[in-house]
C-alpha cells in the first residue's frame, strides 16, 4: 500500500501593512485624543493617526485583521506601521504633562475613526475592572487596583476615561467650542451616577421633565449606540480572547444640523432598499458566524456609520452601475461628498491584549460592555429612572 501523501503546505499568513515614512513636518498632533493619550499624531487632512505603541500591539493588530476578522471589523483600520523619530515625538503644543507616553520608535497608522465627521463628540470607555497586565509590577497591580475600587471600574465594570462635546462657538465650549471632560471627571463618578456622564456626552441633560427636540435626537443616537454595542457583546462571546486596558471608543456628530441632516438623508430612502439592505446585512453577519469570522485575508471587514460592512456595498455599486459609455474621467475628477455621519463605535487599546483559544470569553470586558450597553438603552427608551 503506497504511503499517504504529506498534507498540503499551511496558507501563508496574510502580509503584513509596509511600513509608512513621513516627515515630521507632516504630521500634526491629534486634535481630538481624550483619556489622557499623549503622542498621538495625525496628517495633515485628518484621515489618519500614528499611535505610539509597542510591538506586540501592533502583533495583535495583524494578527486580528489576518485571522480574526470579525473582531477586525471593530478595531480601527490598520494601515501600517512607522518609525518615530525624536522630532515627531516631542510634545505637541498644548499637550498636558500627565498625558500617558510610552518610550518607544514604533507607532502604528491607523483609520482616523473621528474623520469623517464636521464636529465629533469622542467619548473613551475604559473597560473591565482588572486593569493591569500579568506583566505589571506588584506597585502597579496595587495601583491599579486602588483606580478600580474608588471608581466604577471596580462598581460597573468600566470607567468614563475622557470625552469632548461640542458646545457650538457660542454655546460655553472651552476649547475650541468643545467641552472637554478629563480622566478626574471620570474618576469622579459613582455608580449611583455614572449615568449622567452619558447623560451629558449625549445633550440630554440632567433634569428630564420636559422633552426637548434635542433631547429626542439624543436619544436617537443613543438607540443608536445600544445597537451597535449589543453587535460588539455577540462578538466578544465568540471571540476567546484577553484585552486588558482597551477601551470602546465612541463617536457621533455634534453638528446638530449635520446630524438631522445625516438622518434625515437615511430616513429619505426608499423602505424596499433599507429592508433590502437589512438581508444583505443578515446574510453577511450569517456567514461570517458559519466560518468563524473568515473572509478574505488582503481585505478586513469594516463598519460604516452603521455598523454594517463596507466592502459588499461597494460591490453592490460597481454591479448596480450601468454606465457603460466609457466617459469617466469627469466622474474620477469630481467624486461626489461623502455622506454624513451618524455614530461610530470601535475598540481600542491593545497593548495587552492576546488570544485565548480554548479559555472562553473575556468576562473582565463583557461585564462593563454590558453595563454601558444598559445605560444607552435605557437612555434610548427614555427610561432614564430604571
Amino acid at each position: 500500500m503506497p504511503p499517504a501523501p504529506p498534507p498540503p503546505p499551511p496558507p501563508p499568513p496574510a502580509p503584513a501593512p509596509a511600513p509608512i515614512t513621513a516627515h515630521p513636518t507632516e504630521l500634526l498632533p491629534f486634535a481630538h485624543a481624550v483619556a489622557g493619550h499623549g503622542g498621538l499624531l495625525s496628517d495633515a487632512g485628518g484621515a489618519v493617526i500614528i499611535k505610539p505603541c509597542t510591538a506586540a500591539e501592533i502583533g495583535f493588530y495583524e494578527s486580528a485583521h489576518a485571522r480574526h476578522r470579525a473582531f477586525a471589523a471593530w478595531m480601527p483600520t490598520l494601515i501600517g506601521t512607522l518609525k518615530l523619530s525624536p522630532s515627531t515625538t516631542d510634545p505637541g503644543p498644548g499637550e498636558s504633562s500627565s498625558s500617558k507616553r510610552i518610550t518607544t520608535d514604533l507607532a502604528i497608522v491607523l483609520e482616523n475613526v473621528a474623520a469623517g465627521f464636521v464636529r465629533p463628540n469622542v467619548l473613551d470607555v475604559k473597560l473591565g475592572a482588572r486593569l493591569w497586565s500579568e506583566s505589571a509590577s506588584a506597585a502597579k497591580r496595587a495601583r491599579l487596583d486602588r483606580v478600580m475600587l474608588e471608581t466604577t471600574s471596580g462598581s460597573r465594570g468600566f470607567r468614563i476615561t475622557g470625552m469632548k462635546v461640542w458646545q457650538g462657538d457660542d454655546g460655553g465650549g472651552g476649547a475650541g467650542g468643545y467641552r472637554v471632560f478629563g480622566k478626574d471627571y471620570g474618576r469622579a463618578l459613582t455608580a449611583a451616577d455614572v449615568e449622567d456622564g452619558f447623560r451629558t456626552y449625549l445633550g440630554l441633560g440632567m433634569g428630564m421633565e420636559t422633552e426637548t427636540e434635542t433631547a429626542e435626537l439624543g436619544r436617537r443616537v443613543a438607540r443608536r449606540l445600544a445597537a451597535d454595542v449589543r453587535a460588539l457583546l455577540a462578538m466578544l462571546r465568540r471571540e476567546e480572547s484577553r484585552v486588558v486596558g482597551g477601551s470602546l471608543l465612541v463617536v457621533y456628530e455634534g453638528d446638530e444640523g449635520c446630524l438631522r441632516e445625516a438622518l434625515r438623508r437615511e430616513e429619505a430612502e426608499e423602505p424596499d432598499e433599507r429592508e433590502r439592505e437589512r438581508e444583505r446585512t443578515r446574510t453577511r453577519e450569517e456567514a461570517r458566524e458559519r466560518v468563524g469570522g473568515a473572509g478574505p485575508a488582503d481585505s478586513p471587514p469594516r463598519h460604516d456609520a452603521h455598523g454594517e460592512g463596507v466592502e459588499d456595498e461597494v460591490e453592490d455599486e460597481a454591479e448596480d452601475d450601468g454606465d457603460d459609455d466609457g466617459d469617466d474621467d469627469d466622474d474620477a475628477a469630481t467624486p461626489p461628498p461623502p455622506p454624513p455621519r451618524v455614530h461610530r463605535v470601535a475598540l481600542i487599546d491593545f497593548a495587552h491584549a492576546h488570544w485565548t483559544p480554548g479559555q472562553g470569553a473575556d468576562a473582565n470586558v463583557l461585564r462593563g460592555m454590558q453595563n454601558v450597553h444598559d445605560i444607552l438603552d435605557r437612555l434610548g427608551r427614555g427610561h432614564d429612572d430604571e
